[in-house]
């Protein structure tokens, strides 16, 4: 080997293989992931730092000028995430953090219609109304620094009193929710152990969702991440698909359900080792019916239409064509009671997968061979919409 080279030896690749879901490993990493600061509120880390700056500033007055530039450039960045952010969920978070930070204080109030005059409308039926949203996004630099840091601290006063309100409500929800999974097991719907039903949902952390960072979901004001057994939750009175039938206290809990399927469908986890050690690493390889980040539509739905069973409602406003395509598969004579079942299974090594195994077989059988996966290479090229128009026509001839 030529003077001053020298190599790398390669590590050793990890072996993956099916591990038990409540592998010791894999809940430990489980709840270390729980631990981690996740960022659900925005402003709050920009808050932080300010403090954590003017700190710097009274123990270091003769820096002042220093301090007030870093602090000044730290608010710019964050304006320009906003703005950042509306450009991503087309200008609903921003129109959102606007109607609520005007709501709240007059002084700012005024001084945004004062800055952007021509983006506000004010009418008799609706009071004052944003009409034009891009154009406060486009020209967001003109807000002055010191007034956007007003609205960041109206905005995670206002979050913080939310997640006191869910973290109150969290437990009447859970309960509610086990009675109508009871419920539910007695009928032969869910194929469940409620005992086992209890434990997960004791585990689940529940938290606020700050409309700014989940406002671009295309379906759903929650999120359930399986890798730290959080739910985020739809909080005040935004939301994107809120039901026309439901306040949003309940729909608050009707999202929280919804979020729970996820947490109770089945899994299966891989765990990867090197020869001759223990397990080192761990990943969830499905998550009720999405495996390997496969099949997402049919995953969310079963996940409402499980949703839908326990509110007793035909329909929702939530994965629309998700669930034409669906029915489309139930029209055809492929039971419900297989997707159910199929859904919560666990996967458990050297144990097969009997209940994924015959809901395949019969879709295959039912409806064509390969056709879910046909369905899901399509979904990724044309669409769920066009997919599900296109079923639901031939389901119609």
């Amino acid at each position: 080997m030529p003077e001053g080279e020298y190599s790398v030896p390669s590590e050793e690749p990890l072996t993956w293989q099916r591990i038990e879901t409540d592998d010791p490993v894999y809940k430990e990493l489980i709840e270390k992931n729980k631990s981690v600061v996740t960022r659900h509120l925005f402003g709050l880390q920009e808050l932080n730092t300010l403090k954590n700056i003017q700190d710097e500033l009274e123990k270091n007055p003769e820096d002042g000028l220093f301090y007030k530039s870093v602090a000044n450039s730290f608010l710019r960045t964050s304006l320009l995430e906003l703005q950042k952010i509306s450009y991503i969920d087309k200008g609903i978070g921003l129109e959102n953090l606007i109607y609520e930070v005007m709501d709240d204080d007059e002084d700012v109030k005024k001084n945004l219609i004062q800055i952007f005059p021509d983006c506000f409308l004010k009418t008799e039926e609706m009071g004052l109304m944003i009409v034009n949203s891009y154009e406060i996004s486009n020209n967001i630099e003109k807000i002055p620094l010191n007034l956007y840091k007003n609205i960041l601290e109206i905005h995670v006063r206002n979050h913080q009193k939310h997640e006191k309100e869910i973290t109150e409500k969290h437990l009447e929800m859970q309960a509610k929710l086990i009675k109508k999974i009871e419920d539910g097991i007695s009928a032969g719907i869910f194929p469940l152990d409620i005992k086992k039903v209890k434990e997960k949902l004791s585990k689940i952390k529940v938290v606020a969702g700050d409309f700014l960072l989940y406002s671009d979901f295309n379906s759903q004001d929650g999120d359930y991440d399986p890798d730290n057994e959080t739910a985020v939750l739809p909080t005040g009175e935004v939301s994107i698909v809120r039901e026309d039938d439901l306040d949003f206290e309940h729909y608050q809990e009707y999202v929280y359900t919804h979020e729970m399927m996820h947490a109770l469908s089945g899994i299966a986890v891989l765990g990867g080792k090197k020869n001759g050690e223990d397990f080192s690493e761990t990943r969830l390889q499905r998550l009720g019916m999405r495996i390997e980040g496969k099949f997402t539509w049919l995953n969310e739905a079963i996940t409402e239409y499980l949703t839908l069973k326990i509110f007793n409602k035909e329909d929702s406003n939530a994965y629309n064509n998700e669930r034409r395509i669906l029915q489309t598969m139930i029209n055809k004579g492929v039971p419900e009671s297989l997707f159910i079942n199929a859904y919560f299974e666990n996967q458990e090594p050297g144990k097969g997968s009997p209940a994924i195994k015959k809901l395949i077989k019969t879709i295959n059988e039912k409806c064509g061979t390969r056709f879910l996966q046909i369905i899901d290479d399509s979904v990724d090229l044309y669409g769920l919409g066009l997919m599900a128009d296109e079923l639901t026509r031939e389901n119609e001839k």
